[in-house]
């Protein structure tokens, strides 16, 4: 069974320091089992970028959107 993680950006997945870098590695290893995750901001697309620089792919909502990324 698939299960779903939503997790907001700062302060959660970037805390500074290595943190994006971490939390994308364990991002990865939860999408590779077959589950969905996440980012619920406020900040918008640009973390997207970063996330996706790391190595993640995620599912973005934003204020009366979704993205797909």
């Amino acid at each position: 069974m698939a299960r779903f993680i939503a997790s907001d950006y700062d302060g959660t997945i970037n805390c500074g320091g290595d943190s994006i870098k971490i939390n994308a590695e364990a991002i990865s290893e939860w999408r590779k089992k077959g589950n969905f995750f996440a980012v619920v901001t406020g900040r918008g697309t640009p973390i997207v970028n970063e996330l996706k620089n790391n190595g993640v792919e995620t599912v973005l909502s934003e204020f009366r959107k979704l993205r797909y990324a």
